[in-house]
């Protein structure tokens, strides 16, 4: 993909797919989330990282919690990502008076939920510690 003037180095996520838009969201990259939110398939990538990253964080904790600890992260992570986007939305209208897509709003969160998918990497003790930090932290600001 040839990039535009406006388009900086390094953020050829426009017409990728979704390992271009994680690498993007890594990056904290905003023309990963334009794309994703402007996409037809964005909220089923959207919904793909927020599933993995349920799962990364269930397998994670899976020697301590088992099975129930991965339906749990799954059910959290869909949970949270609803919820978030939910309270967007109406944040969104009552301060404008017109809500944002609410499909391009899910997809958009979804991608920021990529760097929890290193939850996966807890179940190796030695890292454990230093990954739930990193993680934890850096979605937040990858949204």
């Amino acid at each position: 993909m040839s990039r535009s003037v406006d388009q900086p180095a390094g953020s050829e996520v426009g017409n990728g797919g979704l390992a271009a838009h994680m690498l993007g969201a890594l990056r904290f990259d905003g023309q990963a989330y334009a794309a994703v939110a402007s996409e037809r398939r964005g909220l089923a990538e959207g919904t793909a990282i927020v599933l993995l990253g349920g799962l990364s964080r269930g397998f994670g904790a899976f020697p301590e919690e088992g099975w129930s600890g991965v339906f749990f992260g799954v059910a959290v992570g869909l949970g949270v990502w609803l919820t978030a986007a939910l309270a967007i939305w109406c944040t969104g209208f009552a301060f404008n008076r017109r809500a944002p897509a609410f499909r391009s709003l899910l997809a958009a969160l979804g991608l920021a939920a990529t760097p929890l998918l290193l939850l996966a990497l807890v179940a190796w003790a030695p890292v454990a510690n230093a990954v739930r930090l990193i993680a934890h932290g850096w979605a937040p600001l990858a949204a």
